[in-house]
């Protein structure tokens, strides 16, 4: 029995889902990766679903299914538009449906807008019926070419199929057809003088339509260019449009009595999981939408394996999706992994090499790995957590050295005392306001803590003795050009932390170097002799 395109079945669906933010978000720049997505659908209000990392790999394994689905284009489009319709109509029927009830059962009065909103419930529930009916015949198509093979689109399509056969709906639709059917065949004419309109039954009077063309023909343009105005709503006057309805309903009142029994009987005529689905299947098209932008840039997405061995992690061409989407253009991606007993990275070199862009990549990779969706990269296989702790060193402009000391501490050990194998920690630039005698030591006892701990690790750290911790430990460092050590590389690899001697590097393009500022002292003095 088909319930969500997100879950496999309704236990799945009623987990708790988060409604805010996690905490991590900020630090890993997810905020702004979601802030546009969701903003850009801002009415289906997707937040829950993509604050809510999911560890059941039978969940991940049905959305991943559903998503190679949907990389089809043409299957791609034809959701997106039965979706788009469907949420449209069930918005508007939940908000017109309230509203007639509240009328009915309060004594407000009827003839304040109401028979345009039945005229529209009519309407909608026509688009309703013709929406269901054109999908299952051209669903039914795909199905027999093979190209909907996923569990959660082929259960859609199965569902729609039952609900169309359904002699509810045959009724429903039928009932609505019957209903058009009378409208479409009533006439009547509108006599219009000053600030009066009058309204009476069609008497074969004469239509003058014709003669008002040809009186006017003369005025035809000459030229294909047009000078109408294109308005961006149609043109409407409710209080003028619903005094000729209701005296319409006065003129015929059969047809409007059973316009009212449709709308007494029929306000809520939505299905739920039809609904449901309309608003959960935006969680992939959004995605996409915005996998499209980043592919023109030559940027590559896939789909993660999910491992629970932290040594099994890796990604390749990552690349830290939040500043692909600010940059808007191609970024240096960058490549990493673990090889057995290795679980943490340490990561040092140069300032503004980019070494927190790849804290940020990491974090991100992992946690998009627990959405089921494809993932920044050309292949990879992330951890499969129960949480994301973060630790990125803050400014505090009007706090002593001792008080960001004492919020490293504190910080760590919270997530020191919370943290599991399975969690994964970033760790970006602490111990920086104190001796390097003393975060040295302390930056000692955090490796020590983290190994024992045994969950996977990013440390990004001015120390280079932490990156030989022990054998779970992968030094990292962000590069330079070896002709010009000034300029950045941004590409993260596996080395040695081997900070003094770009410092070297340094001072050898500022002729800073022990034997040159030696040899400038020698020339100097051999000037003055």
């Amino acid at each position: 029995m088909f319930y969500s395109v997100l879950y496999p079945d309704e236990a799945s669906y009623n987990v708790p889902r988060n409604k805010e933010i996690p905490a991590y978000f900020i630090d890993l720049n997810l905020d702004q990766i979601f802030k546009s997505i969701l903003m850009s659908k801002q009415e289906y209000d997707l937040g829950e679903y993509f604050y809510t990392p999911v560890s059941d790999r039978k969940v991940l394994e049905y959305r991943k299914a559903v998503s190679r689905d949907l990389e089809d284009e043409e299957i791609k489009k034809f959701f997106a538009d039965f979706s788009a319709k469907l949420f449209l109509i069930g918005e508007y029927i939940k908000k017109s449906g309230e509203e007639l009830s509240e009328r009915m059962y309060h004594g407000k009065a009827l003839d304040d807008g109401v028979f345009i909103k039945r005229g529209k419930l009519m309407q909608y529930a026509g688009m309703y019926c013709d929406s269901i009916k054109d999908f299952n015949e051209k669903a039914k198509q795909l199905v027999e070419e093979g190209r909907i093979k996923s569990e959660g689109l082929k259960g859609f399509v199965n569902y729609l199929k039952g609900y169309e056969s359904d002699p509810k709906f045959g009724g429903f639709s039928q009932d609505i057809d019957e209903l058009r059917d009378q409208f479409k065949g009533l006439h009547y004419c509108m006599y219009i003088r000053q600030d009066n309109i009058r309204v009476s039954r069609y008497e074969q009077e004469e239509d003058i339509s014709g003669k008002v063309l040809e009186l006017f023909k003369r005025f035809k343009p000459v030229s294909n260019k047009t000078y109408l105005q294109q308005f961006s709503e149609a043109p409407l006057s409710t209080d003028n449009e619903n005094q000729v309805l209701k005296g319409l309903s006065k003129i015929f009142k059969s047809e409007f009595n059973e316009l009212k029994k449709f709308c007494d009987k029929y306000s809520g005529f939505v299905d739920e999981t039809i609904v449901r689905f309309s608003r959960e299947i935006m969680v992939y098209l959004t995605w996409f939408n915005m996998m499209y932008d980043m592919k023109l840039f030559g940027l590559n997405f896939c789909y993660p394996e999910l491992v629970d061995d932290p040594s099994k992690m890796f990604v390749t061409d990552g690349f830290d999706l939040a500043l692909a989407r600010e940059k808007r253009k191609s970024l240096i991606t960058n490549s990493f992994e673990f090889k057995s007993p290795e679980r943490i990275f340490v990561i040092s070199g140069p300032n503004n090499g980019g070494k927190t862009t790849f804290a940020r990549q990491y974090g991100q990779l992992n946690y998009l790995g627990q959405l089921g969706l494809p993932v920044p990269g050309s292949a990879a296989a992330t951890m499969n957590f129960d949480e994301i702790y973060t630790h990125f060193g803050i400014e505090e402009k009007n706090a002593s050295t001792d008080g960001k000391l004492q919020d490293d501490l504190v910080r760590l050990k919270e997530i020191i005392g919370k943290a599991t194998k399975r969690s994964i920690i970033i760790i970006n630039e602490i111990f920086s306001s104190t001796t390097l005698t003393d975060a040295l030591t302390m930056g000692g006892y955090m490796m020590d803590s983290f190994a024992e701990l045994g969950a996977p690790c990013l440390v990004v750290t001015f120390l280079d003795e932490l990156a030989s911790h022990g054998p779970e430990t992968v030094s990292l460092m962000s590069n330079v050009y070896p002709d010009h050590p000034e300029k950045r590389t941004y590409k993260i690899i596996r080395k040695p932390a081997d900070g003094l001697a770009f410092a070297i590097q340094i001072a050898g393009v500022h002729e800073l170097k022990y034997e040159q500022i030696m040899s400038r002292l020698k020339g100097a003095e051999n000037k003055e002799q």
